[in-house]
């Protein structure tokens, strides 16, 4: 949210969502007149305001995971599809704000390791390069990894256990 006061009595309200590959999209959402306390222009609600994204791409990597995120074999164009989930919630949330999606999957196929030179591979590096602006995958939350990329809340909790032969004489 940016506020900008362009005379003594106005002050406009506007959001700015950031995209890194293409300009920040900025939209005016209320104008406030401090002389009469109120709003000069109705307010655009939360749902107005999030579904004029238009003519906006966000650039999404993804990597199999679970029945998260599925690759789906090529079509006859060689063209991969994507099924589960987290794309579900991508194409949903394009629904809403009216943005175009671009996928995309990381060139190592990693998902991000802190690297010996301080940055990051995999697709948190796709996102601390600036050359993506979503990861709709299951990640683990990380210190590396957070000091690269924001992360949602969590929306998925799993265990993940070994197993090991009680037939190869190692426990007795």
């Amino acid at each position: 949210m940016t506020f900008e006061c362009n005379d003594t009595e106005n002050v406009i309200f506007r959001e700015v969502y950031k995209v890194k590959k293409v300009h920040d999209f900025e939209q005016e959402i209320a104008i406030w007149n401090s002389k009469m306390k109120q709003f000069n222009s109705e307010i655009l609600d939360y749902g107005e305001r999030r579904s004029n994204l238009t003519g906006v791409t966000i650039i999404n990597t993804v990597s199999p995971w679970d029945t998260f995120i599925i690759f789906l074999p090529p079509d006859t164009n060689r063209t991969v599809k994507y099924d589960g989930l987290f794309i579900d919630i991508a194409l949903a949330m394009q629904d809403v704000m009216g943005f175009d999606i671009e996928w995309t999957v990381p060139a190592d196929g990693n998902w991000g390791t802190l690297m010996p030179d301080g940055s990051m591979n995999g697709m948190v590096g796709q996102l601390e390069r600036g050359e993506v602006d979503l990861s709709s995958t299951g990640l683990t939350v990380t210190q590396s990894r957070s000091a690269a990329a924001d992360f949602t809340r969590s929306v998925h909790t799993g265990l993940i256990t070994l197993v090991i032969s009680i037939n190869k004489g190692i426990l007795k």
